[in-house]
């Protein structure tokens, strides 16, 4: 059973950082402008299938 995409990540980003990979045999969420996230995580919150995590370098916590 695949999930389907529900995109609310994408939306939730204002700084438009997400993108879509939408072909019919493979749905998922990229990052098309990295620099301009500003950390706020907006998107894992909008993820209900947890696809999104929080990833932090050693000692950037």
């Amino acid at each position: 059973m695949s999930a389907r995409p529900c995109w609310k990540c994408i939306l939730s980003c204002k700084k438009k950082v997400l993108g879509k990979v939408n072909l019919p045999f493979h749905k998922h969420v990229r990052f098309a402008h990295p620099d301009n996230c500003v950390g706020c995580y907006q998107c894992e919150k909008e993820c209900e299938f947890g696809a999104i995590i929080k990833y932090s370098k050693k000692g950037d916590e």
